[in-house]
């Protein structure tokens, strides 16, 4: 099933076929990527359509504008995304640490004298 996830990395897929992503962009689609059947699927499909303009000995060239424009769109999605992440993974750790507290005064033993309540 397709995610907005999903929609905010297909615009980058040709950057990183291309080789003009950052180590974290990079990395933060390839993290998506071993998780999302589908794109992995779409990435593939892309890198086979690459592939074959190449055979075919077609070259084009991309006006400098343009790529400029591509770019600076593809970074604002990724910082976006990135937000996303830290925000999710602030909340995982929160809860986590309520679980533990909870669960370490689960443990504890029950000390009270008779008078102190």
């Amino acid at each position: 099933m397709e995610t907005d996830e999903c929609k905010q990395l297909e615009s980058i897929i040709d950057l990183y076929l291309d080789g003009q992503l950052s180590s974290e962009s990079r990395s933060a689609l390839e993290r998506h990527l071993s998780n999302c059947p589908l794109c992995l699927r779409k990435l593939e499909g892309r890198r086979m359509l690459v592939k074959r303009i190449h055979q075919a000995g077609w070259n084009v060239e991309v006006p400098p504008h343009l790529a400029a424009k591509t770019l600076e769109s593809a970074r604002g999605e990724l910082q976006s995304l990135s937000h996303s992440y830290r925000k999710w993974m602030g909340l995982a750790a929160a809860l986590l640490l309520v679980i533990m507290v909870s669960f370490w005064f689960y443990t504890q033993p029950l000390t009270w004298k008779a008078g102190q309540i």
